[in-house]
């Protein structure tokens, strides 16, 4: 293990004991990468049919951003005029169906203007904060998925980014944040000991804006359940970091 003083954040610290896992996550997380790379390999909810819808929009809320849920929704569907399908994924400790925190979006849905928006449960208690987004994308039932957070409400249609030669080219398309090596308060620099942790050179780069991304599943299946590892291996120096939570 390198360190440096500026290695870690000042509030993320490893002991000896954990040094066995420290090692560990990196052949783990090769092992994988090499499982989800074979033949055939796909993820749940992945499957040939012409009945369901491919592409679509994904939330996460929970009980503080139910309005901000109803007013991106409204605003998709009666000023931008998106008739994408909206999954909206919860974890049922949170909000439960028919509980008076959910009533507002239960109500959106039975007007004329709500369009396709179905309900999901999230059910790893793992999945929490940001870790709530991996189970939501990883678990979609669409194959292409732009995932929202509540509170982001597109400026227009996003439907054509299904179709723009970026994303018809990749596979995905994710958007930079504020912070980068030379301004972080992430501790993701050149010097940061997540570069070891993850077994991969140091990225000079903007961190990823988690506020939306577009991805499609079936693509990009291996990178989306190494994603899964790095969020919910147990135990997991990955969050012992304290890097950005996205």
């Amino acid at each position: 293990m390198k360190r440096y003083c500026s290695s870690l954040r000042y509030d993320a610290t490893f002991r000896c004991i954990e040094a066995p896992d420290f090692v560990k996550y990196q052949v783990e997380s090769v092992e994988v990468a090499e499982k989800a790379l074979v033949s055939g390999f796909a993820l749940p909810n992945v499957v040939d049919a012409t009945t369901k819808p491919r592409d679509g929009i994904v939330m996460v809320v929970y009980p503080k951003m139910v309005a901000s849920a109803y007013a991106t929704i409204r605003a998709l569907r009666t000023v931008s005029g998106c008739r994408l399908p909206i999954e909206i994924w919860y974890r049922e400790q949170e909000i439960r169906v028919g509980s008076e925190a959910l009533a507002p979006l239960l109500e959106l849905v039975d007007t004329n203007e709500a369009g396709d928006i179905s309900f999901h449960k999230i059910t790893d208690h793992w999945a929490t904060g940001f870790g709530a987004k991996v189970f939501a994308v990883y678990n979609s039932f669409f194959e292409r998925v732009l995932f929202l957070d509540a509170d982001n409400v597109p400026a227009r249609d996003p439907t054509y980014l299904f179709e723009s030669p970026e994303f018809v080219d990749t596979g995905a398309i994710f958007w930079p944040d504020f912070w980068h090596p030379g301004h972080t308060i992430f501790n993701i620099h050149g010097q940061s000991l997540l570069w070891e942790v993850l077994g991969t050179t140091f990225v000079n780069s903007f961190e990823q804006e988690s506020g939306q991304l577009l991805i499609d599943r079936r693509r990009h299946a291996a990178p989306l359940d190494l994603v899964k590892f790095y969020t919910f291996k147990r135990p997991n120096p990955f969050t012992r970091l304290k890097p950005s939570p996205s």
